[in-house]
């Protein structure tokens, strides 16, 4: 299978399912920002001590 093949069947599988896709990406966003939030709260939690 080719890299146009693999593309091709991945492209078709995000149009039949865009409601997944899309809460999957916004997943994606949500945990990011979590992880960034901690961190920050982390390292600023640390500068007090």
């Amino acid at each position: 299978m080719s890299i146009t093949d693999t593309l091709r069947t991945a492209l078709r599988a995000l149009k039949k399912n865009e409601m997944r896709a899309v809460l999957t990406v916004i997943g994606v966003v949500i945990c990011i920002a979590a992880v960034t939030t901690i961190v920050s709260i982390g390292r600023d939690a640390m500068s007090w001590l």
